[in-house]
């Protein structure tokens, strides 16, 4: 359990100018920035007093800056003051990582001013002051997701799938493809599985479950330790207004990015207008809570702030009036009265989420947590690469994804394009290969692993397009796809391309 859970800490307002010096330097993100001088304190210093410092400048949450590493360093400062420190004592606005962060950016901005703003020198002085021991052996071990998949039908050997494979592979987006009954979903089952047992439960996986056949599938909840949420039933513990920074920028933005979402899903009925007033009703929640202990509103008094709108303009009730009071009646989302904590980190779990027993606003209420994704994908530091494979971290798995992918959403593009550099990966199961082409949403150059199984209704374009082959190649497979039996599918690799007898997940 994380020692800083959803806790922040806000530097002065002088620290946060040397973060922001910092950042526009060497161009890593402030929590980098902010572990890299609370180290460098902590080397430079080793015990110091807490001081006091004013609390007005850059607002940042514990679980961005030490990740996994907050009981490393909670057992470090205990060690160096000779008493286990409470968590408060470690982490907060006056604690001992306040005091070491703020030494440690003026450390930071003192190796600044004397490399002369030359980047390389700068981190020649970082480097410097840690000492390495001769005898100090580094091991890093294999961080390669190799997953058995299946054996090729051709000469029996076994397949086996790369999926972070850095040097073979592009991106590690996968597509899965065939009509009901044909082992596309039990296929699915086995690799999510196997991915979660040889990573040892450290690649994450968010499965937005479309029909609930996979939240009640209790083997591979079990297999993959999965927690579920059945909407609207169970609350998910995540509130998608919740932000790193309340500044007036990031809140508008994070405004602007709602209207994307909302829009995403009635592009008629919800024009220009609509969005405005989304966005200023939105900046106007948020200006409620400007005062209290958490500065993020929830839908319910989103929705308050609307009705009194609408009255107040003699409004009728139109679409995004609906949209609001239902995720506010629906209670899908964390709010202020619940009895149970928001998460800390949404990419630090494993959950599936079943969507189909909402009566509406299945695709919102997807969007809303693949954008609450990509905002905090996009804080963080590049994955790292270890040899030839690439640390994956997340996995977010999208079921008959063809509800999704014809609404062009904004943020699951950016996931796609931006992923692959910061971990997360991206599978996608759906019933043709029309739907990864088409005017909205052209993911073919995403895409690096499809597997397509048995389907009658294939349309040759789509099957070249997603599979990167001419048109006479594209005629044959699709042909052969026809005839498939049940768990075959036809997939590319290095070698080319392969029928394969795909994995059965073992229910037992």
């Amino acid at each position: 359990m994380s020692l800083v859970g959803d806790r922040k800490i806000y530097t002065s307002e002088r620290g946060e100018k040397i973060l922001e010096k910092i950042r526009d330097f060497t161009r890593l993100d402030f929590s980098v920035i902010a572990k890299i001088a609370i180290s460098l304190a902590l080397l430079e210093y080793n015990k110091i007093e807490q001081t006091e410092y004013d609390n007005n400048g850059k607002n940042l949450r514990g679980i961005n800056i030490f990740g996994d590493d907050d009981v490393l360093f909670h057992s470090i400062f205990s060690l160096i003051n000779e008493r286990k420190l409470e968590a408060s004592e470690f982490f907060s606005s006056k604690s001992l990582s306040k005091t070491y962060l703020e030494k440690g950016l003026e450390l930071l901005e003192s190796a600044m001013e004397q490399s002369n703003n030359d980047k390389l020198i700068f981190f020649d002085k970082l480097v410097s002051k840690v000492t390495i021991r001769e005898d100090f052996e580094i091991k890093i071990k294999s961080d390669e997701l190799k997953i058995k998949i299946g054996k090729d039908s051709e000469n029996q050997e076994d397949v086996y799938l790369e999926l972070n494979n850095a040097e073979a592979h592009p991106n590690p987006h996968l597509a899965i493809i065939g009509k009901s009954g044909v082992g596309k979903t039990q296929f699915l089952f086995h690799l999510l599985s196997e991915i979660r047992s040889v990573s040892n439960h450290k690649v994450n996986i968010i499965f937005l479950d479309y029909k609930g056949d996979v939240a009640s599938n209790h083997t591979f909840i079990s297999k993959g330790k999965f927690k579920v949420f059945s909407l609207p039933e169970d609350m998910l513990p995540l509130n998608p207004f919740q932000l790193d920074s309340y500044s007036s920028k990031e809140i508008r933005m994070s405004a602007r990015q709602k209207t994307e979402s909302f829009s995403s899903i009635s592009r008629q009925g919800f024009g220009d207008v609509q969005q405005h007033t989304l966005t200023e009703l939105i900046v106007s929640s948020y200006d409620k809570r400007k005062t209290s202990e958490k500065k993020f509103p929830d839908f319910k008094e989103l929705f308050e702030i609307t009705k009194k709108h609408y009255e107040e303009k003699n409004k009728a009730p139109d679409t995004l009036y609906t949209i609001i009071k239902d995720l506010s009646e629906y209670g899908l989302f964390w709010n202020h009265q619940a009895d149970i904590m928001p998460f800390a980190s949404i990419l630090k779990e494993s959950f599936i989420v079943d969507l189909s027993k909402l009566p509406a606003r299945k695709e919102l209420a997807a969007y809303l947590i693949i954008e609450s994704i990509y905002n905090e994908m996009s804080q963080l530091p590049d994955s790292t690469v270890n040899g030839n494979y690439r640390e994956i971290r997340t996995i977010l798995v999208i079921d008959e994804a063809h509800h999704y992918l014809s609404q062009g959403n904004v943020f699951l593009e950016k996931l796609i394009r931006e992923g692959r550099s910061k971990g997360v990966a991206v599978f996608l199961a759906s019933q043709s290969p029309k739907d990864f082409v088409n005017e909205k949403l052209d993911l073919k150059e995403q895409i690096e692993f499809s597997f397509i199984f048995q389907n009658n209704n294939l349309d040759v374009n789509s099957v070249k397009s997603l599979l990167g082959i001419n048109r006479r190649e594209a005629q044959e497979i699709t042909t052969n796809i026809a005839r498939f039996k049940p768990f075959q599918c036809i997939t590319k690799d290095k070698y080319g391309f392969r029928i394969l007898e795909s994995i059965k997940f073992n229910e037992t």
